[in-house]
């Protein structure tokens, strides 16, 4: 099924917020819907993380 996803970011210096949806279709003529939410961890010093 067709998906896609969504970055929501907000809050201030020092203490920004991100979260991720995910999209979809659930059946034949749906419209999309959240499939799923979360959090997502944001450095409190605004660092970069990388990960392999």
């Amino acid at each position: 099924a067709a998906q896609y996803n969504m970055f929501e970011i907000g809050g201030e210096r020092g203490n920004w917020r991100l979260r991720l949806t995910r999209r979809g279709l659930t059946g034949p003529a749906m419209p999309p819907s959240d499939l799923q939410s979360m959090d997502l961890d944001v450095p409190a010093d605004g660092r970069q993380l990388v990960r392999s």
